[in-house]
């Protein structure tokens, strides 16, 4: 089946759907079935730690077979609700749908990766993609590190949100029969409404998420009432209803620079500081505007 580029397709167009055997998924995954045999015997990791958290990064050829599903999966249409993962969606499309809301609650999924259990993978695979037994075995062996979803691997958002989708559609119906606009970026749940929204209704949420055996970090969830700066996955919503950028990442750039200005030739440091600029533009245009010529003079 071909798909064209850009074009979304359902679940069942998917090229992964219905595959019948390895030597199949071999060819869908665009490797040799030796190649697939092969990184089912030993499944290479880069496995290392970052800001506390533990990255388990695929190389060579899973690597290769987790990209590769990656794009297969980025065809598929998905939920307006969801945001991460999908082309012309980010964190600011996130921000966004909830510019008017009045009331807000986010939510923190607890170690959603490492919470991700094979079990559900297999099921997505099996049941949602109809694959047989023995490719939906295979590619669940793949897909996850020891017996969860990866955190550095290419496929792991796509992945960890079909795997768990029925539950999303659960929120989401319940925040629909309150009136409420829900979404999702990775494992933050946003949550806003016209009107005050009903105490404790994190409660339910967890309820939800524990039939799956997830659960809130509940030390970062967060209520929010009309005159309060709302925080949606690094963006701001101010009361006058505008996105700006969190004070920290004002306070990182601004460091940035600072640094900039005592080690002149450090082009990695200011590489990162027009990165930082970029990224900060994308949610409030204007802001630093007059520092970008100079960060541009000297790269």
């Amino acid at each position: 089946m071909v798909q064209k580029q850009n074009k979304r397709y359902p679940l069942h167009q998917c090229l992964l759907f219905g595959t019948k055997s390895k030597t199949k998924l071999a060819d869908h995954l665009q490797v040799t079935r030796n190649a697939l045999e092969s990184a089912l015997e030993v499944q290479k990791y880069n496995t290392f730690e970052k800001d506390g958290r533990a990255i388990q990064q695929p190389i060579g050829t899973l690597a290769h077979i987790h990209s590769r599903f990656k794009k297969l999966l980025s065809s598929v249409e998905t939920p307006a609700y969801l945001h991460s993962g999908i082309k012309r969606r980010s964190a600011i499309t996130n921000a966004l749908v909830h510019k008017e809301g009045k009331y807000a609650l986010t939510l923190d999924i607890k170690s959603f990766y490492q919470s991700a259990d094979r079990e559900y993978v297999f099921r997505f695979l099996h049941h949602g993609l109809n694959m047989q037994t023995n490719a939906t075995e295979a590619l669940t062996q793949l897909l996850t590190y020891e017996s969860f979803i990866p955190t550095g691997s290419a496929a792991s958002q796509i992945l960890a949100f079909w795997a768990y989708k029925d539950f999303f559609d659960e929120i989401h119906a319940l925040t629909l029969n309150f009136g409420m606009v829900f979404s999702l970026y990775v494992d933050d749940i946003s949550i806003s409404s016209q009107n005050p929204l009903p105490r404790n209704f994190h409660i339910a949420v967890n309820k939800i998420l524990q039939k799956a055996n997830l659960r809130l970090k509940l030390r970062k969830t967060k209520y929010y009432g009309p005159s309060d700066f709302k925080s949606y996955t690094g963006c701001i919503v101010t009361p006058r209803q505008e996105i700006e950028v969190p004070n920290i990442q004002k306070q990182k750039f601004i460091f940035a620079v600072r640094e900039l200005s005592k080690r002149t030739n450090d082009s990695t440091l200011n590489q990162s500081a027009l990165g930082r600029l970029n990224q900060m533009q994308q949610i409030q245009k204007p802001i630093f505007q007059s520092l970008r010529p100079i960060l541009e003079t000297a790269r």
